[in-house]
């Protein structure tokens, strides 16, 4: 009896522990595409789509999508939507800590091989600690007003890199200075930037110093912005003991929007990278971003919310997909099926009762290729969405 009690204290530990984890923003999904012009109206586009699964707060697995179609001449629509086609799925045996004064999640971060990301949080949600299961550790140490003042990344046993963050009065990050050693001791300078600002302030709530740090293994986030709005920012070489300057970079910045040779990026009004957009000569190149913020966390206007009120079931489906609303009203309910790059491709209207579904076909009454798709259902003034997997 005493040892039953015993268990049974400790499950029921273990329960509280996992009611206690706060939620952190993490990855939904990430899309690399690259659009290429021809002559005649001919086209190509070559994309990669990572899809982030999860399981309450923690990662169930990863699905690798990859999407390659041509455009021949002369065809009435120059961008038709990609062909996704699942290439891979990884399984994320994902394992959490909870500690008196943050907490640790230990994920799956990314497809090809089998690498664990094990990050440590504050209670507050910023990231002290970073470690790969290859080897790589990274650690994270802030100001008294939780700007990030100093990061550091173990390499290997004998590589080693710094990166020192300066701020004036008014905590506007004003110099980052990159070092790098040997033997985490000596350290020789690298590169330098400084940072010089337009003295518009971002909108309230706005904290990249917390969330920069989300991306840290997966996306280097150009045009580092901060509470302030930026003018310009310069680029500094160290060469014979002597800082030189390389270059100077004008940006353009209007909210969370971000312009600099030829390069825009946006970022969502917490501070969180959303992704950039490159256009060429012929050849243009995004990258976006999506982010799964947790059951419980603070609503953000600009985040996508995890989604409980929507299902669609089977998922994957092959050739028909039925949705449910956990709370069905008695207004109309207007169901819109969209792509990965946010075309809408069907909609139909149903009536309060009626079976909602998709036949997996859109406005035109062909079929649609494999991929991911987002739905969207509609109802009054309330609106819900959830992905899903066509097969």
């Amino acid at each position: 009896m005493k040892y039953a009690l015993l268990l049974f204290a400790i499950l029921a530990c273990l329960f509280l522990s996992a009611e206690r984890i706060p939620p952190v923003y993490q990855l939904e999904h990430i899309e690399d595409a690259n659009y290429t012009s021809g002559p005649g109206g001919s086209g190509s586009f070559v994309g990669v789509l990572y899809l982030y699964n999860y399981s309450g707060n923690l990662l169930s697995n990863i699905e690798k999508y990859t999407a390659n179609y041509y455009t021949p001449p002369d065809k009435i629509s120059n961008d038709p939507p990609p062909y996704w086609i699942l290439q891979a799925t990884w399984i994320s045996d994902s394992q959490y800590w909870v500690y008196d004064d943050g907490f640790e999640l230990r994920q799956l971060y990314c497809g090809g091989s089998p690498i664990y990301r094990q990050t440590r949080f504050r209670n507050d949600g910023y990231i002290l600690r970073d470690m790969l299961s290859s080897g790589v550790v990274v650690v994270y140490q802030y100001s008294d007003t939780m700007k990030l003042t100093e990061k550091t990344t173990r390499n290997s046993l004998t590589s080693f890199d710094r990166w020192t963050n300066e701020y004036d009065n008014l905590d506007r990050r004003i110099s980052t200075i990159q070092s790098q050693s040997a033997d985490s001791l000596n350290w020789t300078p690298i590169q330098k930037w400084e940072y010089f600002y337009n003295g518009e302030t971002q909108s309230a709530g706005y904290n990249f110093e917390k969330y920069e740090n989300y991306l840290v293994f997966l996306e280097e986030v150009p045009f580092v912005p901060n509470s302030y709005k930026r003018s310009h920012y310069t680029i500094w070489g160290y060469e014979a003991g002597e800082w030189v300057l390389q270059q100077t970079i004008t940006i353009y910045s209007d909210g969370q929007y971000y312009e600099a040779q030829n390069q825009s990026a946006k970022f969502y009004s917490n501070g969180l990278y959303k992704g950039y957009f490159t256009p060429g000569a012929g050849t243009e190149s995004a990258h976006e971003i999506t982010w799964f913020a947790g059951s419980t966390d603070l609503q953000d206007d600009l985040m996508p919310q995890a989604n409980t009120e929507l299902h669609g079931y089977p998922n994957p489906f092959v050739s028909k997909l039925t949705l449910e609303l956990s709370k069905s009203g008695t207004e109309p309910l207007l169901l819109q099926v969209f792509n990965m790059k946010g075309q809408l491709l069907k909609q139909d209207n149903f009536s309060p009762g009626q079976e909602v579904s998709w036949d997996g076909m859109n406005a035109s009454g062909k079929t649609v290729p494999k991929g991911v798709y987002l739905i969207r259902v509609i109802e009054g003034s309330k609106s819900y969405e959830t992905k899903v997997v066509k097969l």
